[in-house]
């Protein structure tokens, strides 16, 4: 709306303004003399004139004065009517503005308020899932319990337990329900082959400061669980001892956690048991009592004296103690051809060298771990503890003392399986002493670390020395250093620093053929092992990374495997099936030395170059 000055002054005249009004309209001035009356009056005039007097002297100057004044306080009244006017509509946007502003947070809430009800709703939802999928387990648990019951009443396993040839289970409560009552004998007699491993061992988590035993999606107390454990242990012997038939036998957990729970399963292998296979850690149970109350071995009524002519493989793993009993058993066991032990085994290897010898004169194949065990004893039990001779050997652990590869080397007329699992320190020197001097030699392995650049690598120069005797070979897995590559430009892998490299080209091809020559010899060779799996370095993310990192570690000085280089002299390996070349330096030309591959090889059926899901795959 337009503000009119001419309105305020109509509206609200001053007190000079109504007096020039008055005078305009024809009132008497006070300080003008009083008018000429005259007697005769003058007609009406239709129409008054608007145009005011003229003013003259003092009061037309008191007028201007005036109706400046007024002119000044009409401006500045005009100026504060506007201000006002705008302060009001600014502050009305703003309330308009906070107006829409909570109606936008009101709906924001709602919203929220939508979600946080739907949320609790889910999680009701959620809840009374769960509360029902317990309930319906432990009614499920129940009806099961019940139906054990029912066929231990009804005696099914009692007509029908000579079926049974078989029984694994990780739960010690089925030992005690083979059983009716107090009796000793079990429903089945018949079984062929056990396996039993403790739901403790694989179940066991803890609630606060207390573990249990989670079972299935149930929960156990842990007494509960000592109380089954001491029940297995006790129902164990009588099980063993009324199977006569049985063959293999593999126990784990606590069944068999201390001494007498091992004599006790001891006494009781059936002459049938052509395996036994032992296995405990200590570690699964750190914080665990021990049972209720000691286990007692008892012979239920078997001759303990009586050979186990079957057993012929005796593996114990993990922490089992080797006692006196050990060697009481193995006095029983004139059969035993294999034996295998873990570096944990708790032992005396050089009274345990003195029983094997003496009572097992069949035992010719040794799984061994060397790890925290004395070299000298080692070497004396590998020696000494076989009379026939070993012909299959697997030797583990760190790297091997002096004393031990010198008692192989002495076995080599007989050795037919050799496979060193050592972290490293197997010279060169002594794996072609073995090449060299087995003529039974059938399969051999040499493990590596691709990042270990002083062990467990055949030096070409050893290669090349004396000839391989061991014309049967069928599996050969080395890895091959020591070979001039001077047509490799990268520089960062540490195995590309010899001064080997600085040969030519034409002395590193020559050293190839010879090698290639050696390999060719043995002709029935069916696996060619001469890589290894890529392993990533610490760090190693991206696939460039992955790239890189392969290229840095991977075997330099090796076979280049191209016909340049001699491949050709591999040509009488007609019976080879697989060719492992993975993380080596390779030179392939798919038009030539494929082809070449494809012609001369028939049998190939598996070419890797690499394996890392990461790179691609290999051929």
């Amino acid at each position: 709306m337009d503000f009119n000055p001419a309105q305020h002054r109509s509206g609200s005249p001053g007190p000079r303004k109504r007096a020039r009004q008055s005078l305009e309209e024809g009132e008497p001035d006070p300080f003008s003399p009083p008018p000429h009356r005259s007697t005769t009056s003058s007609p009406p005039s239709p129409v008054q004139s608007t145009t005011p007097p003229a003013r003259t002297g003092a009061g037309a100057e008191v007028g201007i004065e005036a109706e400046c004044e007024d002119e000044e306080l009409l401006k500045k009244r005009f100026k504060n009517t506007l201000a006002a006017r705008r302060s009001r509509a600014k502050k009305v946007m703003i309330l308009e503005q906070e107006r829409t502003r909570a109606k936008e947070l009101e709906q924001v809430n709602w919203t929220l308020q939508q979600r946080v009800a739907v949320l609790e709703s889910e999680k009701e939802i959620l809840r009374a899932s769960n509360d029902s999928q317990r309930v319906r387990i432990a009614r499920l648990e129940a009806e099961l319990a019940r139906a054990l019951d029912r066929i231990k009443d009804r005696g099914c396993l009692a007509r029908y337990g000579h079926h049974v040839k078989e029984l694994a289970t990780i739960y010690y409560d089925l030992l005690d329900r083979l059983f009716i009552g107090n009796s000793s004998t079990p429903v089945i007699t018949k079984l062929v082959e056990l396996r039993l491993q403790s739901e403790v061992d694989f179940n066991l988590h803890f609630v606060g400061k207390k573990p249990v035993n989670n079972v299935g999606s149930g929960t156990r107390r842990l007494e509960d669980s000592l109380l089954v454990v001491e029940k297995g242990q006790k129902r164990l012997p009588q099980l063993l001892a009324h199977n006569r038939q049985l063959n293999k036998i593999f126990l784990s957990g606590r069944l068999i956690e201390s001494p007498d729970a091992v004599a006790g399963v001891l006494h009781s292998v059936p002459s049938s048991a052509t395996k036994l296979d032992l296995f405990y850690r200590d570690s699964w149970h750190l914080d665990l009592p021990p049972p209720l109350e000691s286990n007692t071995t008892d012979d239920f009524g078997m001759d303990l004296d009586e050979e186990i002519l079957g057993l012929k493989m005796l593996l114990i793993r993990g922490d089992i103690k080797v006692t006196e009993e050990f060697y009481k058993f193995l006095e029983r066991c004139p059969s035993l051809n294999h034996i295998k032990m873990d570096w944990s085994v708790e032992m005396d290897l050089p009274e345990l060298t003195k029983v094997l010898r003496r009572c097992c004169p069949k035992l010719n194949s040794l799984d061994l771990e060397t790890s925290k065990r004395p070299d000298k004893d080692v070497a004396t039990f590998f020696e000494n503890a076989s009379t026939v001779g070993w012909d299959t050997i697997r030797l583990a652990g760190d790297a091997p003392g002096p004393l031990l590869l010198e008692a192989v080397l002495k076995h080599a007329m007989t050795l037919e399986t050799i496979w060193m699992d050592f972290k490293g320190g197997v010279p060169s020197e002594i794996m072609q002493a073995l090449l060299s001097s087995a003529p039974k030699l059938v399969y051999f392995h040499v493990n590596r670390n691709p990042k270990d650049l002083k062990g467990n690598y055949l030096e070409a120069k050893d290669i090349i020395s004396t000839p391989w005797v061991c014309h049967d070979l069928q599996y050969l897995n080395i890895a091959i250093s020591g070979i001039p590559r001077p047509d490799l430009d990268r520089t960062e892998n540490p195995m590309k620093k010899g001064p080997e490299y600085r040969k030519s080209v034409k002395e590193g091809h020559r050293l190839q053929r010879q090698v290639y020559r050696r390999i060719g010899e043995m002709t029935n060779l069916e696996a060619l092992i001469l890589g290894d799996k890529y392993v990533p370095s610490w760090g190693v993310h991206s696939p460039t990374e992955y790239v890189v990192d392969m290229m840095k570690w991977c075997q330099a000085s090796c076979l280049a495997f191209t016909l340049a280089s001699g491949m050709d002299e591999l040509a009488p390996l007609k019976k080879l099936k697989l060719l492992d070349l993975r993380n080596m330096e390779i030179r392939f030309d798919e038009d030539k030395d494929l082809d070449w591959i494809d012609k001369n090889w028939p049998n190939l059926e598996s070419l890797v170059l690499q394996d890392d899901d990461r790179l691609g795959n290999g051929f």
